[in-house]
């Protein structure tokens, strides 16, 4: 993992473990809570939906892989 890498997650860390903080023992006004939660929850449902793509694409993948080679060895016989 390349240090950039680290600093981004180490980095990320940091703010949402401050916003967590902020929330439970601040009394902030209601309008910045639901900002810092909008601003958490964006990344996360953006990462959730990518990871969820990336599922699918490599689900069609191995199955095209699969079909593939279930022809493949069907047709040298």
């Amino acid at each position: 993992m390349k240090l950039s890498q680290q600093v981004l997650i180490y980095g990320a860390a940091g703010a949402l473990f401050a916003a967590g903080i902020a929330v439970r023992f601040l009394s902030l006004p209601t309008w910045l809570n639901l900002t810092i939660y909008g601003i958490v929850a964006i990344p996360v449902i953006w990462l959730t939906y990518r990871e969820q793509v990336r599922r699918k694409a490599e689900k069609r993948m191995d199955q095209a892989t699969a079909w593939a080679t279930f022809i493949r060895d069907r047709n040298v016989r």
